[in-house]
Parts: structure tokens; C-alpha cells; sequence
């Protein structure tokens, strides 16, 4: 099973970022290889607008997510699970 990675894209996280994070998103999963292990995907509204942008990877919702800091999240909690699942392997 691939390991879920949900940004919210309802009007008001888009608005705050989310639509320059998806762009950042993809890229970081190309420039990875990840689509293997990873099912990313758009979900209108996660229901937390007041703390968007939201992401959620796996079971862990992520909320004020700054462009400046997407890669970092990415590096320590999305590809701590895909080494993971690689080890599971």
C-alpha cells in the first residue's frame, strides 16, 4: 500500500500557499522517484482552514505549511516512511 500524501486545496489554503506547494510537492516527488510508494492527491477542503495550508502525509496533518519549509517536511517525515517501507522489502 502507497503511503498517502493529501494537500488541501480548498479556496483558502490554495489561496495561502497550496498552489505554489503542489508545484513543489510534484517536483520533490519526481526529482525523488517516488511514485513507487507515494499516492499524492488534491482533497477539497481538509476542514482546518483557520490553520491552512494543510498537508497530511500518512496519519500526520501538517498545518501552516510554508513554502520555504516543504522540503524539509518532506525529508524527515514522508521519506522516513518510504525507507521504511523499503526496509519492510
Amino acid at each position: 500500500m502507497k503511503i498517502k500524501l493529501i494537500l488541501c486545496m480548498g479556496s483558502s489554503c490554495y489561496a495561502r500557499g497550496n498552489e505554489d506547494n503542489l508545484d513543489l510537492i510534484n517536483r520533490y516527488l519526481e526529482d525523488n522517484n517516488l511514485s513507487e510508494y507515494v499516492d499524492f492527491r488534491g482533497q477539497l477542503c481538509c476542514g482546518d482552514c483557520q490553520h491552512g495550508p494543510v498537508l497530511h502525509i500518512a496519519d500526520e496533518k501538517i498545518v501552516d505549511l510554508d513554502s520555504s519549509s516543504i522540503t524539509k517536511i518532506l525529508d524527515e517525515s514522508l521519506m522516513k516512511l518510504v525507507k521504511q517501507r523499503v526496509d519492510k522489502k
